[in-house]
């Protein structure tokens, strides 16, 4: 029971903590900074390993905080690139900031799924040590852990190409 509140409280809250912030950050961005085009140095594979390695940090933080701590970078990366997106649409205007807008689909749900295995792993492991889930039933929740990861790093792979053929 304790597994099922926590997942609904994931599949709720995961998308508000990224998109409020992001929503509520875009016009601060705009309002306060100006971003020229000075094109992409950085390979498909740099975009990659940035975007898992700020994952794989999610995931464990996730298992060191409880769950907790993927909330904090969920809201405060989706602050940021509110913001940069903000600044971009002030300084290169919507059109050349759509250009640079398809990758950060794919790149903000990857999140969105490191921070749902970070908090849905912890919950697996304090329930399981707390001996109040059964094996069987942790098994289905595992399963979608790994699902979910394997979705994060399909999605990051999609970014990093996006991002990559990017210049502005």
């Amino acid at each position: 029971m304790v597994l099922k509140n926590v997942q609904r409280w994931i599949a709720v809250g995961a998308p508000l903590v990224i998109v409020v912030p992001f929503l509520a950050a875009m016009p601060i961005g705009a309002l306060t900074e100006t971003v020229k085009g000075v094109g992409t140095h950085l390979g498909g594979f740099d975009v990659f390993r940035h975007n898992l390695t700020l994952g794989l940090v999610i995931v464990v933080s996730g298992w060191l905080t409880f769950g907790i701590a993927p909330i904090g970078i969920g809201a405060v990366g989706s602050i940021s690139t509110g913001y940069a997106v903000g600044a971009y649409v002030h300084g290169l205007g919507w059109q050349q900031t759509f250009a640079l807008l398809p990758h950060l689909f794919p790149e903000m749900l990857s999140f969105i799924l490191f921070a749902l295995v970070g908090m849905q792993s912890a919950a697996i492991g304090t329930s399981f040590a707390l001996q109040k889930t059964p094996l069987r039933i942790t098994d289905s929740y595992v399963l979608t852990v790994n699902a979910a990861l394997f979705g994060a790093v399909l999605l990051v792979c999609a970014a990093g190409l996006l991002e990559a053929t990017v210049l502005i």
